[in-house]
């Protein structure tokens, strides 16, 4: 549809292209230039507000671009092949620690993306750990934000790989409960853990489990998912959920990545 009236707002999808574009390729990218390019596409209304976040966006970028080490030389691929999947992962390589970024709102996910990163290399004898730099979004001004993550031993994170590999394979099979947000909640609230099981009798299980299903709930992280309302026209009861796979899949991710700020 062809549209012929100005867009009010800037969006996220652009600030992710701009930010994007000067991280990826600083030497080759004026950033004038691409903020004339963003102001002539339509995309975006040409107001002095959008200005003011086009120079926010490019701060965040310098943010970053001052945290990388930048430089083709420093990019290291990393491949490993275990149970016929074929599991890649790249980033940057510099001063004895793996370096990664994202341009976009941090959210969990994006963790256990840079966590599983790390893993592949791990796996295969890169023994380093990984630092993952992204930018607090919701805060002026602007904060680089980072996490590390200490390595494991190349026979652990081809543990983990596997775990995950045979989670894989079970959510293409069928419907599945193992949501990285119900872990994530079971970990911080009940005490979920791989050394015993004594956790399961947690009232906090059952509680947790509705607030995160509970439709009504406007914070709920999968009352209003559609692919979870498609696939359980009824929520499953937390004697369903696979409690001991959830500890085995998730517990080593959120028990090793410490926060900071730079």
């Amino acid at each position: 549809l062809l549209e012929d009236s100005e867009p009010f707002e800037t969006n996220k999808l652009s600030r992710y292209q701009y930010v994007d574009e000067l991280v990826n390729n600083p030497a080759n990218t004026s950033a004038d230039q691409l903020t004339a390019e963003f102001l002539l596409s339509g995309e975006l209304p040409d107001t002095p507000i959008t200005r003011a976040e086009l120079a926010s966006w490019q701060e965040a970028a310098t943010l970053l671009n001052q945290a990388l080490p930048g430089g083709d030389e420093h990019l290291l691929a990393c491949r490993v092949s275990l149970n016929e999947w074929q599991l890649y992962g790249t980033c940057y390589q510099h001063n004895e620690t793996l370096v990664t970024y994202h341009v976009g709102q941090h959210q969990i996910r994006r963790s256990l993306k840079a966590w599983l990163t790390m893993l592949i290399a791990n796996s295969q004898g890169i023994s380093l750990p990984l630092t993952l730099h992204y930018i607090d979004w919701k805060k002026q001004p602007l904060a680089l934000k980072s996490e590390s993550y200490q390595p494991l031993t190349a026979d652990e994170a081809t543990a983990q790989l596997l775990r995950f590999i045979e989670a894989m394979k079970q959510i293409e099979a069928g419907p599945s409960l193992l949501y990285l947000a119900v872990a994530e909640a079971f970990y911080k609230y009940a005490g979920m853990n791989t050394d015993s099981d004594d956790w399961h009798e947690s009232n906090e299980i059952a509680k947790r489990w509705h607030d995160i299903t509970d439709s009504n709930n406007p914070y709920s992280k999968l009352g209003s998912n559609g692919y979870f309302n498609w696939f359980y026209n009824y929520i499953p009861p937390a004697s369903q959920l696979p409690l001991e796979q959830l500890a085995d899949l998730y517990c080593a991710f959120l028990g090793n990545f410490k926060r900071g700020r730079k």
